[in-house]
């Protein structure tokens, strides 16, 4: 599969919240997911294991699927059986291959990959990003492990009031495909901001 040249990717995402800062001060982006891309930004529609490399990348975001991994599915992990954790493992791999040199991080929430892998390097929620985003001022705790340099987001927190329990209450198909799995954009301008330093202008 032919791909285009980008600076900066993101990988198992259709939201393509994590591109927008980039792509707003002018570098070039692109996404990577098996769901049709919702951001308008340049994307290809394929699965990461179709993948062989990310031509021009300079900064790679990664979002493995977290569904075998995080601790809020911990109820069902023995009846998904092993298969289940290795095939989530298997996502995390493939995003660790593309990234390869690069700067660049895996995003998931608590769950497995501390035990599988290692504890994240860093964790984030949305309200330590507040400022950069006004409404983004809710607690929904999850982890960075940076790879290659990359660093941790820069915070700014707004002073707001934290919900603590908006995902909570989220109803289930909103929590699965929307407000709960989108990336917040205050976190991806703190992201933008801490690693914009590995990315060539012009």
């Amino acid at each position: 599969m032919k791909l285009p040249t980008a600076q900066v990717w993101s990988i198992c995402d259709q939201w393509q919240t994590a591109l927008k800062p980039w792509h707003d001060a002018g570098y070039s982006v692109c996404s990577i997911d098996i769901e049709p891309s919702r951001g308008g930004l340049p994307s290809v529609r394929a699965s990461i294991n179709d993948i062989e490399s990310l031509p021009g990348a300079q900064f790679v975001c990664a979002w493995p699927p977290c569904t075998h991994l995080a601790n809020i599915g911990a109820r069902w992990w023995a009846e998904k059986g092993p298969e289940a954790l290795a095939e989530g493992l298997d996502g995390v791999e493939q995003c660790k291959r593309l990234i390869g040199a690069a700067p660049g991080f895996i995003e998931n929430p608590m769950g497995r990959l501390s035990t599988h892998w290692r504890k994240p390097d860093v964790k984030v929620h949305p309200w330590e990003f507040s400022g950069y985003c006004q409404g983004e001022s809710y607690s929904k705790e999850t982890g960075l492990w940076l790879l290659n340099g990359a660093r941790q987001p820069i915070r700014a927190y707004s002073g707001e009031p934290i919900d603590m329990k908006r995902i909570h209450h989220m109803d289930s198909h909103k929590r699965k495909h929307h407000e709960g799995i989108k990336t917040p954009l205050g976190m991806s301008i703190g992201i933008y901001l801490a690693n914009r330093q590995f990315v060539s202008q012009g």
